[in-house]
């Protein structure tokens, strides 16, 4: 073959290399393009994250959330309460576990009577404990947040339990005419709640959040047995529950936890699965040294699942930082993120984010229990001064609250019926749809789809 001809074969299949190639040269360029670019903006946002001033880590997260000294800790005494909670030796710790406080339309057995007095007696000391610990200014439970999702929160139960014993205690003191016991009660559940005030977790704003609700529902009981003196602390003490900073600051705490989870290394990744095994003795462990595997980083799979729950977390703490009802708007975005997670394979950001997203709502909530509760305080503290309820709201003001308390769900003043044996305050809750002050029905079935107000009702 001469050399113009062994030239032209060269060429061709020079060329046919070149085609079959080239698409793959371009390919890995173009892969290594938007790897860069995805490690850039991932950066970028986390560095936007720690210039804010907030953390991007558990490790972080422990510098962030301050520490308090050990004389000023109300934390630290409430663990010495805890250890001193106690149940029946006898078959009534199955009653106790299983009790709840009847509707105040029903009465209250003699036996059942009987069985609270008796629990509130047997945990006195660990109420009193817990007493000396509302006396302290601030309070920081001992926590590591380098453990994520494996930390441990033993505290979140006990206060639980707690509150419990202090809402009989209020109930009992309440029947028995003894005013200033029951508002106690009640102010120490608030207490209570207070003392995780700050702890930048989403378990513990909710359980915080259950707290109050509790509190509220034990005035709701107790209200019309209290006196002046009793209803002005009360005042004072649900003005102080008003926080609506919580939920922002879980989820920057909730942030902060889970970033790391995107890059485990290959020790965390064992030790996950060694966790999750049936027979597994491995104790939870904070993030283990290391580097994630060379393939999954390459890959930049779990990298852009992080790109993306960066930017879910921050529209969701940019909404909850806004004041009700406006917050509430993240009830129209978070959807559409849970949609786009699922349909684009982010898979950690769909398990996690659901939860998170409805954060808001439950902050809603929490404020609206408070505000129903100052309301009907003011209504109390009126009638015992008039000897009468008021006509409107608007005639308790200003003398005792400045203002109608606005509705966290509408922006609108809270909602006040007389009723023929006493009043009923109500929020017109999450569907915004004025129920004329119906009340959830204590037993409410999840198939039950019929709308309800959130109410605060005062019956004699």
């Amino acid at each position: 073959m001469s050399d113009s001809g062994d030239r032209l074969v060269r060429g061709i299949k020079w060329a046919v290399v070149a085609v079959i190639c080239l698409p793959v040269i371009i390919g890995i360029v173009a892969f290594v393009s938007w790897r860069t670019a995805l490690a850039t903006e991932v950066n970028g946002k986390l560095q936007a994250i720690k210039t804010a001033g907030l953390p991007a880590s558990g490790e972080e997260l422990n510098k962030w959330y301050p520490e308090v000294t050990d004389s000023a800790n109300a934390a630290l005494v409430m663990t010495q309460a805890f250890a001193l909670l106690r149940t029946f030796d006898d078959p009534r710790s199955n009653s106790i576990a299983a009790f709840k406080i009847p509707h105040r339309s029903e009465s209250l057995s003699a036996d059942d009577e009987q069985l609270l007095a008796d629990y509130v007696k047997l945990n006195a000391p660990a109420l009193a404990k817990a007493r000396e610990a509302l006396a302290l200014p601030q309070s920081r439970y001992p926590l590591d947040m380098r453990y994520g999702n494996n930390i441990l929160l033993p505290h979140l139960g006990k206060i639980k339990e707690l509150a419990r014993v202090e809402d009989y205690r209020a109930l009992l003191a309440a029947r028995s005419n003894r005013p200033a016991e029951a508002a106690a009660g009640v102010q120490n559940i608030l207490g209570y709640a207070r003392t995780l005030d700050e702890e930048p977790l989403l378990i513990s704003q909710l359980v915080r959040a259950a707290c109050v609700s509790m509190a509220r529902g034990s005035l709701e009981r107790t209200a019309a047995a209290l006196d002046e003196p009793a209803l002005e602390r009360l005042a004072a003490a649900f003005n102080s529950a008003q926080r609506t900073n919580c939920m922002a600051r879980a989820l920057i705490g909730e942030r902060a936890m889970f970033v790391p989870v995107f890059r485990m290394s290959w020790a965390d990744i064992k030790q996950l699965v060694n966790l999750n095994s049936p027979d597994s003795s491995v104790a939870p462990a904070p993030p283990l040294p290391g580097k994630s595997p060379w393939f999954v980083r390459a890959s930049g799979f779990l990298e852009r699942d992080l790109n993306f729950y960066l930017g879910a977390m921050e529209t969701n703490i940019d909404f909850a930082l806004k004041p009700a009802p406006e917050n509430l708007q993240i009830t129209n975005v978070s959807p559409r993120i849970e949609q786009e997670a699922m349909r684009k394979k982010y898979i950690l950001s769909a398990m996690m984010l659901p939860a998170l997203n409805r954060v808001t709502v439950r902050q809603a909530e929490s404020e609206a229990h408070v505000r129903l509760a100052l309301t009907a305080i003011a209504i109390e503290r009126f009638r015992l001064a008039n000897k009468r309820l008021p006509a409107t709201l608007e005639e308790a003001a200003p003398k005792f609250f400045a203002g109608v308390p606005v509705d966290p769900f509408t922006g609108q003043p809270l909602q006040y019926k007389q009723l023929p044996r006493g009043y009923v305050v109500y929020s017109l809750d999450r569907d915004g749809q004025d129920d004329g002050g119906k009340e959830k029905p204590a037993n409410r079935k999840s198939s039950d789809k019929s709308t309800c107000d959130l109410t605060f009702t005062v019956e004699r």
